[in-house]
């Protein structure tokens, strides 16, 4: 090659690094200039920004608006070759979504267990910052105020939901996040405005291992009537557990290893008590344990144990084992229940994942003499032992008690006695007033009770009885049938046993046949 032609060569080349180079120096403008069509490009459909500065590591923009889904007086974006640096906003207003796995932002989805990036903890300062999080169970709003320094950062994030029901009620979570030689650490704590309930936080990252973790531990708290409440934190959660009462005491941990998320889960309380669905529980005993959060599922059957049950008809105390399966359903392993000195018992059973099915508890040995004050009907007075079986039906309206047939063993007797008839047996004919005579001291040969019942509703029990009263038409035998209704659950309300209350079961209607 003659001089000449080498010289061209060269003059060539250091052109074209000389425009490379110009090029590499102008890439951050040319990006800035065609940042809008590059987010619409993207998904976002309505973009306007202004560019106020762009380089290499640092990125401010002005009057941001992408859709619904994010918007900034000021946007300012520090960056490195590992990652996030810096974060700073004014006015900044967030509109996201979440189905529990992913997060969505306008277009934009990403993990939720996504890894870190390990470019250290970017500093981060936010003035009142918005965030708005629709997720399954409703709207979550955030207001996040932010302050570093050195290397941690302080936070403080107001919640509060606009769901109704509240996903939350409105609660404050503070925190310190930073960062040493191990990784990226927080902790903190999340409590209500008047500090009655505490979670404490913590959360762990470790870039070298690969490994990230996070702790919640829910302090023991005491609700009570008058006092806190399910709804002074979740108004959501308070639909399904109401006039909630003892003590309860959890904690919840995550770990991710190896792109493997893992998570379990502990909730115990030595005695808690609530209403659900019309269903009442008193004093409940256990740990529930979970080795998955969501959905949630039971490592092994989980024992409990309970003062009462009551679902339109008290079933008296007892233990019950159950587990939660993968698909959602519920297997219970074992319940029995002590009602009346007899014992109510539930084979082996499932329930779908839609929480729809029917528990049939064989009842045995139930004394009729303490099963009397169930009918809260004063004057009454039973003897005898019965069996039989109590179908608990579960459905989309709760919990209720149908076609439930309880019959005597061997003959035993009714007695009613009243001070005074209730006002739904007075005046009502000769056959009433020869039921409620020949009731003094009916000698019964067979006794039969149908019981069907909404739980926190009416009840209605129904009498078959033969026998006769030997004080009565020379003990000529009758025939009865009549019924009670009433709200028969509204002594689980009084008392953890079947025992006598004050109160008044009238007869609504009685009838000889």
């Amino acid at each position: 090659m003659d001089a000449s032609r080498k010289r061209r060569f060269s003059l060539i080349a250091l052109a074209g690094a000389g425009f490379l180079l110009a090029l590499l120096w102008a890439l951050p403008d040319i990006i800035a200039l065609n940042l809008p069509q590059i987010l619409r490009q993207a998904g976002f459909k309505e973009v306007s920004l202004g560019v106020v500065r762009a380089g290499w590591t640092r990125l401010e923009l002005e009057n941001v608006a992408l859709d619904k889904a994010l918007s900034a007086k000021r946007l300012a974006i520090g960056f490195t070759p590992f990652g996030l640096s810096s974060l700073e906003a004014r006015n900044l207003a967030i509109i996201a979504r979440t189905d529990g796995k992913s997060l969505s932002l306008g277009p934009i989805t990403l993990p939720l267990a996504g890894g870190g990036s390990g470019g250290g903890l970017p500093d981060i300062r936010l003035d009142q910052a918005k965030f708005k999080l629709e997720t399954p169970l409703g709207q979550l709003n955030g207001l996040l105020n932010t302050e570093t320094k050195g290397t941690s950062t302080r936070l403080r994030l107001d919640l509060s939901s606009d769901s109704q029901p509240a996903l939350v009620a409105p609660l404050i979570l503070t925190g310190i996040a930073g960062e040493d030689a191990d990784g990226l650490h927080f902790a903190g704590k999340l409590n209500d405005p008047l500090h009655r309930f505490l979670i404490k936080l913590s959360a762990n990252q470790d870039a070298k291992a690969g490994t990230q973790s996070g702790d919640m531990i829910l302090e023991r708290v005491e609700f009570e009537p008058g006092g806190l409440q399910l709804a002074d934190i979740s108004p959501l959660l308070a639909r399904h557990l109401k006039n909630v009462s003892g003590p309860l005491e959890g904690r919840l941990a995550l770990t991710k290893e190896g792109g493997k998320t893992m998570s379990e889960a502990r909730l115990s309380s030595p005695g808690l008590s609530f209403e659900s669905h019309g269903a009442v529980v008193r004093n409940l005993m256990g740990t529930l344990s979970l080795d998955r959060l969501w959905p949630p599922r039971t490592p092994a059957p989980q024992n409990f144990s309970l003062g009462l049950l009551s679902v339109g008809v008290p079933l008296g105390s007892g233990s019950f084992a159950f587990g939660l399966e993968e698909d959602g359903g519920i297997f219970i392993k074992r319940a029995a229940l002590n009602l009346a000195d007899g014992k109510l018992r539930l084979e082996p059973v499932r329930i779908g994942p839609d929480l729809t099915g029917t528990l049939v508890f064989q009842a045995s040995d139930v004394d009729l003499a303490k099963l009397a004050p169930w009918f809260q009907l004063p004057g009454m007075t039973l003897g005898g032992t019965v069996d039989g079986a109590i179908p608990v039906i579960l459905d989309k309206d709760g919990l209720k008690v149908a076609e439930a047939k309880l019959s005597a063993r061997e003959k035993g007797f009714v007695r009613y006695r009243p001070e005074s008839l209730p006002r739904a047996l007075q005046d009502q004919g000769e056959a009433v007033s020869l039921m409620t005579a020949a009731l003094r001291n009916f000698q019964y040969d067979s006794l039969a009770l149908a019981l069907d019942g909404q739980a926190g509703g009416e009840t209605t029990v129904a009498f078959h009885i033969k026998g006769r009263n030997p004080d009565l038409h020379d003990g000529t035998p009758f025939e009865f049938n009549f019924r009670l209704t009433g709200p028969l659950d509204s002594l689980a309300r009084q008392a953890y046993g079947i025992v006598s209350l004050p109160g008044q079961f009238e007869a609504k209607h009685a009838e000889l046949r």
